[in-house]
């Protein structure tokens, strides 16, 4: 876990995530009543409510920073430029900022560029 952050130290919901299950281990480690199997089990059903919650925030985010893109926009498409990562690489697979393009997508409202258009 440590190692994964340590490659990503700017994806700050990846580290914690990280210490969650890292802290959740040491706590079942600790509790000599625990199977290994109901360990495994909780952790993977720990890792899954996870991967759920970041989607679901993350097409918040997207629904969120759709609206007030548009709210800025009210006619038209509308361009967008990010930078850094924008998806799966610190977020579960639906990304942050490109949850905003996806959600602009998905309302008709992303508009395209393909180079120099004079």
């Amino acid at each position: 876990m440590n190692y994964l952050v340590s490659a990503r130290p700017t994806a700050v919901n990846m580290k914690i995530a990280a210490d969650e299950l890292i802290a959740l281990v040491n706590q079942l480690y600790k509790d000599e009543t625990i199977s290994i199997d109901l360990m495994k089990d909780t952790f993977l059903n720990s890792i899954e409510a996870m991967l759920d919650k970041d989607i679901s925030d993350n097409q918040a985010i997207g629904r969120h920073g759709a609206a007030a893109i548009e709210g800025e926009r009210p006619d038209g498409p509308v361009r967008v430029l990010t930078h850094c990562n924008t998806g799966s690489l610190a977020t579960a697979g639906y990304g942050t900022a490109l949850g905003v393009i996806r959600a602009l997508h998905s309302s008709s409202r992303l508009g395209m560029y393909f180079g120099n258009q004079n």
